[in-house]
């Protein structure tokens, strides 16, 4: 890491070179220095956590190198949390100086620790100058490679421009959509910038990470206006992230008006989004109202099978019984059958094996077969945990959206 920094620790170390060694006092915040030194001078090493985590902060604002020298000296192998103190509050007073001593540092382990913390800071407290200081670096990879939104998500000032900075920064980076999405989002919350975030993404080339941010937007804008959010489906390139937009929209229809979430689902234009959808709506509409849901399903045997809902029915323990009649009236293959009956079953055991055991003991249960009546018998006698088996469900990953 020397090498990125080579020709600019001439000029920086200079500015600190002789505080480093000769422990020159600062004005700002003596007392915190003064009281360092106190705490180690009783503590004969070491100084204790609740001392450090307060008077470190204080004394890398006030003197960045002269805080790194004394936490040196105050014995044993500095702890991670007090080498990103130092890091982070030198480098929101003076990035480049604490990026420069950084590089300097002899231990590998510590070097990274402080200049991940250092280079994110920087960069989030003054993105401009970084991205030109980074323009000089010969390998810009492994600088960027192990910077983190933690640091400076919480520094970069939450404006458009600042998603052209972190896009300059990620140029030619690969899977850097968690902090595009990220930072589109801290934008999009904050202030009357919703269009000016919504014009931005439309300028920008098709992408994973431009889906993503959209679909972001689109989570977020669905607790309020779903059909708004339904309508941002036409941005997205990727049928995938399309998917879970629309899927992610029926399910918030789905809370307010059912009959209009399902008109919804069956007019997106594919199957694969339009079977999405439906399972997002009606597995909303089975947690908010399972009566209703589940009246559905009589009323339409002849299209709704056992092999459609396998993924979000079985679940609603409260009417177990209700469900486990109606799954033996519908069509769909056995696999998918015995998945639900197995899911309802558990879940019942979990809210009431009494109820289970006098109900697998009634005529009701006897179309089950005697020797699946018999299995289950044994399951509902049997302490958790079951061994006979984990819960699996096969098919979509759905959205759906409690009361």
């Amino acid at each position: 890491m020397i090498t990125f920094v080579g020709g600019l620790l001439g000029g920086v170390l200079f500015s600190w070179w002789p505080l480093l060694f000769t422990g020159g006092p600062s004005v700002a915040d003596e007392p915190a220095f003064v009281q360092w030194q106190e705490a180690a001078s009783v503590a004969k090493g070491p100084v204790d956590f609740k001392t450090r985590e307060k008077l470190l902060p204080l004394m890398a604002q006030s003197d960045g190198p002269r805080a790194w020298k004394m936490l040196m000296q105050s014995g044993g192998k500095p702890r991670r949390a007090d080498i990103e103190q130092v890091a982070r509050e030198w480098a929101k007073q003076d990035g480049r100086a604490a990026a420069v001593f950084g590089t300097a540092i002899t231990d590998s382990i510590e070097r990274h620790i402080f200049l991940t913390v250092a280079w994110s800071c920087w960069f989030g407290r003054e993105p401009q100058v970084f991205l030109e200081w980074l323009k000089t670096q010969p390998d810009r990879e492994p600088v960027v490679g192990c910077m983190t939104y933690s640091e400076y998500g919480r520094l970069i000032k939450p404006e458009v421009a600042s998603l052209d900075d972190l896009v300059a920064l990620y140029t030619g980076s690969q899977g850097r959509q968690a902090q595009l999405g990220n930072l589109v989002m801290r934008v999009w919350r904050h202030g009357n910038q919703k269009e000016a975030v919504m014009a931005w993404l439309r300028r920008q080339p098709e992408s994973e990470q431009r889906d993503y941010a959209w679909s972001s937007i689109a989570s977020d804008l669905a607790y309020t206006d779903a059909s708004a959010a339904a309508a941002l489906a036409g941005e997205v390139s990727s049928p995938k992230i399309s998917r879970g937009l629309t899927s992610t929209a029926a399910a918030w229809m789905a809370k307010k008006d059912v009959t209009a979430a399902l008109a919804y689902a069956e007019s997106l234009p594919d199957d694969d989004s339009r079977n999405s959808a439906w399972l997002s709506v009606f597995g909303t509409w089975l947690l908010n109202d399972p009566v209703g849901a589940l009246g559905h399903v009589r009323q339409h045997l002849d299209t709704i099978t056992t092999d459609k809902v396998q993924s979000v029915l079985g679940r609603e323990a409260t009417i177990a019984a209700d469900e486990l009649g109606l799954v033996r009236l519908m069509k769909g293959s056995e696999q998918s059958r015995d998945s639900i009956v197995f899911n309802l079953m558990s879940a019942w055991k979990s809210y009431s094996p009494e109820n289970l055991r006098r109900w697998l003991s009634s005529p009701e249960a006897e179309w089950l077969g005697p020797e699946k009546l018999k299995r289950y018998r044994e399951m509902a006698e049997k302490p958790w945990p079951l061994s006979g088996g984990s819960r699996t469900i096969q098919g979509r990953r759905v959205s759906v959206v409690g009361g």
